[in-house]
Order: structure tokens, then C-alpha cells, then sequence
């Protein structure tokens, strides 16, 4: 059957004609009743005497259609389990958290028991020194209560500061936290790490975090006064299951070993967003 160029063209801008379908908007593929997918495009064509013709093609892409059908569930399943997977490393990162915290009060429990202990044996002795063991006994009470203010309606941070207190660290906090919400959440995981590793592995009492932020990035440094590491630290456990979340979110994480720990963090800013982060500036928790 003849059909004009023009008869044909109208056929085809229209959404459904005939049950056909046109596909998409930026490249001329109709669906047709039988499943079947065809890609439509013009030419001109001359012929010997230069005379301009107009060419119509339809190739059948019914392959090619029914492959990018399958890639796009492939890839929306993909985006599922990432999901999922980022949502596992969140709990990971919590157990831990949670795990290397009540280590820390579990230590300072048993210093409450060994200051009582010297303190018992100290009375048996004449012109004993009291002083150390009365330290250890006040620190583990002062740790106790601290625990028990524990601020369960506070945010984040705030509940970061009071687990510190707990363990008896005092926090020297500089800068903002990020505007990004799941930015301030890993630098918050990041202090949560450095604090107890501090506390366990290089007894340490203060800890300094300095947050800054550019024109295109959030930077976080996170130091403290403890034991300088006897070799280059490597990340395992907790530090290694933060490092790949800050990768998960396109971050960047640095270890320093000497002459003193430093952990840094750094994201590229997503845009520009001109609400207020969370201001730490002067923050300081003593216990």
C-alpha cells in the first residue's frame, strides 16, 4: 500500500496510532502490537539526474530494545543490593562502635575494682600512699556517672561527647560538622573509632578533631595526646570497615602513623548548600 511521506510522518508523532507506541522522545523507536521494535529514520537521497529524494528507513531493533529492558532491571537490582550493602555497613559500623565503647567502660570498671583493692590494702600498711589508687577509683566513679546521664534524646554528636565523658576524655572540637547529613553521621563514626582505639591502644586522654571546609571539599582531622603507634597503623576492624564507607560515599580517608596518629577524611561537596552545619567550635569535654 502507497502512503504519502506526510500521511506517514503524522502516523508516526503521534503517541499511539494503531496500537504502535513510540518509545521515546529523542530517538524514533516504535513498539508494535507484535512485540516487536522498529527504529525509524529519514535520508536524502539524489538520484544521477540530481533530483532530492527523501528516504525512509525502519530497522528492527527488537534485540536491542528487549537487552536494554533486561540492563535496566540488571541495574535498578544492582542499585537494590548496594543498598542493602550500605545498610549493613551502617549496623557493622554500630556493633563496633557500640562494642569498642562498653570495652572502654568495662576497663575503667575494673580500675574502680583495682583502686579498691590498693585502697584496702594500703590501710593494712603504715604511711602508705593512697593517692594513685584513690585516682583510679575516681575516675571509674566519675565514668559510672557520667554513663548514667547518658543524654538519650540528644543528637548524635551530643551523644558522642557524653560516651568521651564516660570514658574520661576530654574532647577539643574545632569547625562545623558538614551540612550533608550522611557526611556529619560518618565523621561522627570517625571520632566514635578514634576515641576508643585512643582510649585502648594508646591510652589517651584528650582527643582533637578540627573540621574545615573549601570552596569544593569537608575535611576532618582527628589526633590525640596518647602513646605514639610502635608501627605503621594499618586499617583492620572498625578503622578498615570505615574506610570502606567513607569509599562508599566517593570519600577519600588518610592514616598517620608518626611522629603521631592523624586520622583525615575528605568529601567532595555534592553542591552548594548554604545551611548551617552544626557549630563544635570550642566544644571541650572533661571528665
Amino acid at each position: 500500500m502507497l502512503i504519502k511521506l506526510s500521511e506517514l510522518r503524522e502516523a508516526l508523532h503521534s503517541n499511539i496510532q494503531n496500537e504502535v507506541i513510540r518509545l521515546t522522545d529523542k530517538k524514533e523507536i516504535y513498539l508494535f502490537p507484535d512485540g516487536r521494535a522498529w527504529n525509524y529514520q529519514e535520508s536524502e537521497v539524489k538520484d544521477k539526474e540530481g533530483n532530492v529524494y527523501i528516504e525512509a528507513v525502519f530497522s528492527d531493533v527488537t534485540k536491542q530494545y528487549h537487552e536494554k529492558i533486561n540492563l535496566t532491571r540488571q541495574t535498578e537490582k544492582l542499585k537494590e543490593i548496594s543498598r542493602e550493602l550500605r545498610y549493613l555497613s551502617d549496623n557493622v559500623l554500630i556493633l563496633t562502635r557500640e562494642r569498642e565503647v562498653l570495652a572502654a567502660k568495662t576497663k575503667l570498671h575494673d580500675q574502680m575494682g583495682a583502686g579498691l583493692t590498693a585502697i584496702r590494702q594500703s590501710l593494712a600498711q603504715e604511711n602508705a600512699d593512697y593517692s594513685n589508687a584513690v585516682r583510679l577509683l575516681r575516675q571509674a566513679v566519675n565514668a559510672i556517672w557520667n554513663d548514667n546521664q547518658y543524654p538519650l534524646e540528644e543528637g548524635e554528636f551530643e551523644r558522642f561527647l557524653q560516651d568521651a565523658r564516660t570514658i574520661g576524655v576530654k574532647v577539643r572540637c574545632t569547625g562545623s560538622l558538614p551540612k550533608e547529613e550522611e557526611y556529619a553521621h560518618i565523621y561522627i563514626l570517625a571520632m566514635r573509632e578514634c576515641l576508643t582505639n585512643g582510649v585502648c591502644h594508646a591510652g589517651a586522654t584528650e582527643l582533637f578533631i578540627t573540621m574545615q571546609e573549601d570552596k569544593d571539599c569537608y575535611h576532618i582531622c582527628i589526633t590525640n595526646n596518647g602513646e605514639v603507634p610502635e608501627k605503621e597503623v594499618v586499617p583492620k576492624g572498625g578503622l578498615y570497615n570505615l574506610s570502606r564507607h567513607i569509599f562508599d560515599y566517593s570519600g577519600e580517608m588518610h592514616i598517620q602513623s608518626m611522629p603521631y596518629f592523624a586520622l583525615t577524611i575528605t568529601f567532595q561537596k555534592k553542591e552548594l548548600d548554604h545551611e548551617e552545619g552544626i557549630d563544635c567550635r570550642g566544644s571541650e569535654d572533661a571528665s
